[in-house]
């Protein structure tokens, strides 16, 4: 299930629910939905176990994206968490081109910042 905004997936509290209850349901983490939805300030460390996927990209409260480096996710936290659910799969930048930004630059300071976590 992927975490999307307007979706029962918006809420960690009902992602964790779902996931308890459904076996072999898994997640694809997007955190720019906990960063700008309602969800904001939630605690994700109850769904973390179930997370399959990562998808990544900058955001800020007020926009669901932002050039890399301008936003508010904190990958290092983000990284250390799931590392320490034995999270082994994928990161996945999910970036859509932006107006007066160049596209690749963005996705190029994005998987540099996180292979100096990784």
């Amino acid at each position: 299930m992927k975490s999307q905004l307007g979706c029962l997936s918006e809420d960690p509290d009902t992602l964790m629910v779902l996931c308890n209850n459904v076996d072999g349901l898994g997640i694809t983490l997007d955190p720019s939905v906990y960063i700008t939805g309602s969800a904001k300030g939630k605690n994700l460390d109850n769904i973390l176990k179930f997370v399959c996927n990562v998808h990544l990209r900058d955001t800020r409260p007020d926009a669901f994206q932002v050039s890399v480096g301008q936003g508010e996710v904190d990958y290092g936290k983000l990284i250390t968490q799931l590392e320490r659910e034995k999270y082994d799969r994928a990161l996945t930048v999910n970036m859509m081109p932006m107006e007066n930004l160049d596209h690749r630059v963005e996705l190029r300071k994005l998987r540099r910042l996180l292979e100096t976590l990784v």
